[in-house]
């Protein structure tokens, strides 16, 4: 049997259990984001872009001027930089993600 709380965790029963550390996993979330921009703010979104933690932006050809390759530890935290620091550069005029999973 498997019993664990906040800080301990143990295996077996009674008096034979065992204390083992209790293991963590961490779900991360990963995405491409496809950015259109307006032309003359291609660079400075670019150079802005690849300040995120977590990220590898690429300027491309084609209907979109941006690809960027997003990790982070959560959906939320994915979501978080998506609102907070993709979308809200001056420049960005659309934005496609593609979740992976």
């Amino acid at each position: 049997a498997l019993t664990a709380d906040a800080s301990r965790c143990y295996v077996g029963l009674g008096a034979g259990a065992i204390r083992v550390q209790p293991v963590v996993f961490l779900m991360s979330a990963k995405a491409f984001v496809m950015v259109k921009v307006e032309p003359a703010a291609t660079r400075k979104v670019v150079e802005q872009l690849k300040k995120l933690s977590g990220a590898v932006v690429y300027e491309v050809l084609g209907p979109y001027d941006i690809v960027i390759d997003v990790k982070a530890d959560t959906q939320e935290d994915l979501t978080a930089v998506l609102r907070n620091s993709v979308r809200t550069q001056v420049g960005v005029t659309d934005t496609v993600t593609c979740i992976c999973f």
